[in-house]
């Protein structure tokens, strides 16, 4: 027989509920917190280290920084910015990068004066903001434009002044550092303090003389160099087989730009290298980077191979779009206005793609079967 339990029983039963249920919930939305902050701290990482690579390979070039911090912000979330205290840019030829990236940090933003001469650029959270909104632009920063192998005077009246990148290498190769304070606060006030802070940093070395990369002024057509029997048209009405054709010419024309992406775009090419038509690096040209969009047509009256190649000596080349379900996935964001992309467009295993990132160039060598195909790419640059 069961006999009822007793007050004593009954009250120890509630006792232990009342130790064990926030236990319970202590751990299940700590447990929630932590992975909220692991998270912020791999997007923190993510960021530094997908800015140090635009930094670094943008060398001397004015947009350098623009570009850095779109990359970094795009990584780490525009919703996110506002958890940014500072990102900071700097020569680490030091001995004690952490006291170097201290002192610029203590700079950031305009109130702090952006940085240190000659050795680093500070940003804080207003101006984040500024780039995540799309307020500050490349007329915010030095133009690089007067610089020789010596020496160089970063504009005083932009925002990079004291660290432009037209005055980073002109002595030499140095190592570019690129720093971040993160804030991640708790959501559910369950843990103690206000939440966790993150400082990451990320160093790469840089080049110099004829291996730094010149100046960029705006993109457009008249900048590309092409050879090989590529030939430049304005944007046609429509890329159907049939209305470009010709056996010894590949159309290239300019579409979209400058564009900034407001989300991450894969290409399936964004690396040196000689690649079959049916390669795919699935690589991502970050949010908040700022584009310019050029495509390329062949369209053969008979069947067979074409060559070509163009080079641009103003801009960086950022990736290349040659798979045909691509092609249509970017056609609205990237296409020119007024043309109707259409047909069996794209690149197959038979074609073959060389790129050269340290000169910008690409050529290629297809096979387009005639009448019933079109072999089509586009190329991603810097503008």
């Amino acid at each position: 027989m069961f006999s009822p339990k007793s007050r004593s029983e009954r009250g120890a039963v509630l006792v232990e509920a009342a130790i064990a249920i926030p236990l319970l919930l202590f751990l299940i939305f700590g447990g929630i917190e932590l992975g909220s902050a692991w998270e912020a701290r791999s997007a923190a990482t993510s960021g530094v280290r997908t800015g140090l690579l635009r930094s670094a390979s943008l060398g001397n070039r004015p947009e350098a920084d623009l570009r850095t911090l779109q990359s970094i912000v795009g990584e780490i979330g525009t919703e996110n910015v506002d958890g940014i205290s500072w990102i900071v840019i700097f020569n680490a030829d030091t001995t004690d990068i952490d006291d170097r990236i201290s002192q610029c940090a203590a700079t950031a933003g305009a109130a702090g004066g952006r940085g240190l001469d000659l050795l680093c650029s500070a940003y804080d959270t207003a101006d984040l903001q500024a780039i995540a909104s799309g307020v500050l632009t490349q007329a915010d920063f030095d133009t690089g434009g007067n610089g020789d192998d010596t020496s160089y005077t970063c504009d005083a009246t932009k925002m990079d002044q004291r660290f432009c990148s037209g005055s980073r290498l002109v002595a030499g190769a140095i190592n570019i550092g690129v720093a971040i304070e993160y804030n991640h606060e708790w959501t559910t006030g369950i843990l103690p303090s206000d939440g966790l802070t993150y400082t990451e940093f990320a160093i790469s070395s840089t080049l110099t003389g004829d291996q730094a990369a010149p100046p960029v002024v705006s993109a457009s057509v008249a900048e590309m160099v092409l050879a090989g029997g590529a030939n430049k048209i304005t944007p046609p009405g429509s890329t159907a087989e049939g209305t470009q054709e010709s056996n010894t010419e590949s159309m290239v024309w300019a579409e979209k730009g400058p564009l900034t992406l407001g989300n991450d775009l894969v290409v399936n090419l964004a690396s040196s290298g000689t690649y079959a038509g049916n390669f795919d690096e699935n690589a991502v040209i970050p949010a908040g980077t700022e584009v310019c969009s050029y495509y390329v047509q062949i369209d053969r009256v008979t069947g067979g191979r074409t060559t070509g190649s163009m080079e641009f000596p103003n801009a960086q080349i950022l990736g290349v779009i040659y798979k045909g379900g691509d092609l249509v996935a970017t056609d609205d964001l990237l296409g020119s206005e007024g043309t109707t992309y259409e047909g069996a467009r794209g690149a197959e295993g038979s074609d073959d793609f060389e790129v050269s990132l340290s000169d910008n160039s690409i050529s290629w060598d297809v096979y387009v079967a005639a009448n019933n195909y079109t072999d089509d790419f586009r190329v991603l640059t810097t503008c």
